[in-house]
């Protein structure tokens, strides 16, 4: 009711005054939507905490993928939340862009941390990395997507996770897979499908805005349904768990969703933490 009372307002009001009304509109629903991309304010620092003090109560030391890490700036923040619990993370940073992985690598590796110049796909191959600049966190593979000028390319390396993770010899499950690659989302996650499919990967968080270019929700959960995922939307301080898709989430804004294995412990804290997770699941009719 109350939409449609804006919406008739709009319509018999001043077009200048309706403009300004539609730009402070878009900005608080921008607010409401978690729009953020502040760590500390958006969610993602939260998460980061519960997942801390889980591995904390569990006495289990949490291995996190960073793919898309650009300079570090996630990792970072990781890497203090885990160091004030006392847990000691195995955190593998993905980058591919040159000089962003060296600002990576400069910052991180001396901290333990482990950096890879490699880019992550659904199969092994090689792409252009098209740079808007040297070290800008929109550097894409799908550059198609997003409609943005670019200054040049950079080939890159491309892997399969699951072929990492054998390569290592990782034996232990991935507690987080943090995505963000500016639309190639998606394919990066086709490429841990054996690991998806045996289980082995806890929560991943994932960008999806389509000011980054990233594809529809719908492929998201059609693909993680099949590996027993449940799908929800980050907020400052709970997850909206989503039921089941419809075409009105592709409206939603804000961009870090996060898919939840329902074989994990991980799962089982989430469900059963009525604090954080207050937010029921969301409806439409």
């Amino acid at each position: 009711m109350m939409i449609k009372l804006i919406v008739f307002l709009l319509g018999i009001i001043p077009v200048k005054v309706a403009h300004e009304l539609r730009r402070r509109w878009g900005y608080y629903y921008g607010k409401i939507e978690n729009l953020n991309y502040n760590f500390s304010e958006n969610g993602e620092r939260w998460l980061l905490q519960l997942i801390a003090e889980h591995c904390a109560v569990e006495k289990v030391s949490p291995i996190l993928l960073d793919v898309g890490a650009n300079k570090g700036q996630y990792s970072t923040v990781a890497l203090e939340v885990f160091t004030e619990m006392n847990v000691i993370p195995e955190i593998f940073c993905f980058e591919p862009a040159e000089k962003s992985f060296e600002a990576l690598s400069n910052g991180l590796r001396p901290k333990g941390v482990k950096c890879e110049n490699l880019g992550l796909w659904g199969q092994p191959c090689q792409m252009p990395l098209a740079k808007r600049s040297a070290t800008s966190e929109r550097n894409t593979f799908v550059p198609e997507l997003s409609g943005f000028n670019y200054i040049g390319y950079e080939t890159t390396e491309l892997i399969r996770g699951d072929d990492f993770f054998v390569t290592r010899g990782l034996k232990s499950d991935i507690t987080l897979l943090k995505i963000d690659t500016e639309g190639s989302e998606l394919e990066v996650m086709k490429g841990f499908s054996n690991l998806l499919h045996a289980s082995r990967i806890h929560l991943i968080q994932f960008e999806r805005a389509s000011s980054a270019g990233t594809l529809p929700l719908r492929e998201y959960f059609d693909f993680l349904s099949q590996y027993n995922f449940t799908i929800g939307k980050l907020y400052p301080n709970y997850i909206e768990l989503i039921e089941s898709w419809n075409c009105y989430l592709e409206e939603r804004i804000g961009s870090n969703w996060i898919a939840i294995n329902r074989n994990s412990t991980m799962y089982l804290a989430i469900m059963t933490n009525s604090i954080s997770f207050q937010s029921p699941l969301r409806h439409y009719d």
